[in-house]
């Protein structure tokens, strides 16, 4: 069997991890632009105090100090919050925001497969993944890019129903269904269904073969619903 390559270098991702953990709070400009905005936000208060106790014309609220110091202080929460959200290793995804569900690991394995094509290249992924990014495949026949997706299928979302215990006892809505297997043969790619242990090796060899050919290949490994999940994994819904 050929030579398989992974999706991310080790030695790169832990220098990466490094250098995020190394930089600094913020860049210099970035600092300056904070110092500026706090400096014409705290001009603003005293501007507008001193009216307060000086003027014998003021008669609104919405007095041009009092402009001056909310638009300040909404610039200088807006700015400092931008200043956070960039600065967190992982974006977005680091204040829980939705996004970690989406699954990009189909597209790291075609690129993956694309910078070397002469070795095989497995994406491992789940029902509830292929449900989103399935499509893809397509892609994959399109393009010739021999991928080798094993998907493991045990009809749930793992975790959901602790999350969302009343909801998954009402609705199952933790439970999923469909036959992937026909999808990804819709899609052009070559497929088998395992639902055998002993039959695994077998339909890797067989599909690691044909991907070398630049056809992708789906393997269906129906499993079993596991009730135990790692004691980190924190859902974001």
């Amino acid at each position: 069997m050929a030579k398989t390559i992974r999706s991310a270098d080790f030695r790169l991702t832990a220098r990466q991890i490094l250098q995020a953990k190394n930089r600094p709070l913020a860049e210099p400009w970035e600092d300056w632009v904070t110092m500026a905005l706090s400096v014409f936000t705290l001009f603003a208060v005293f501007w507008d105090g001193w009216l307060h106790n000086n003027s014998t014309t003021l008669d609104s609220f919405w007095s041009e100090a009092h402009i001056a110091m909310y638009a300040g202080l909404t610039a200088l929460g807006a700015w400092i919050g931008v200043v956070f959200v960039k600065r967190q290793p992982r974006g977005l995804k680091k204040l829980n925001i939705s996004m970690e569900a989406v699954p990009y690991g189909y597209g790291l394995a075609l690129g993956a497969k694309l910078a070397a094509p002469s070795r095989l290249v497995v994406n491992v992924m789940g029902d509830a993944a292929f449900g989103m990014v399935g499509m893809d495949v397509e892609t994959a026949v399109r393009e010739r890019i021999g991928l080798l997706t094993i998907l493991l299928n045990n009809s749930v979302m793992g975790g959901y129903d602790r999350s969302m215990p009343t909801a998954a006892e009402r609705y199952s809505t933790h439970r999923l269904s469909g036959d992937y297997t026909a999808v990804a043969t819709g899609l052009g790619a070559y497929t088998e269904r395992v639902t055998e242990p002993l039959d695994i090796a077998a339909a890797i060899e067989r599909a690691a073969k044909i991907t070398m050919d630049g056809r992708p290949a789906v393997l269906e490994f129906i499993t079993r619903p596991e009730p135990e999940v790692p004691r980190f994994f924190t859902p974001t819904y």
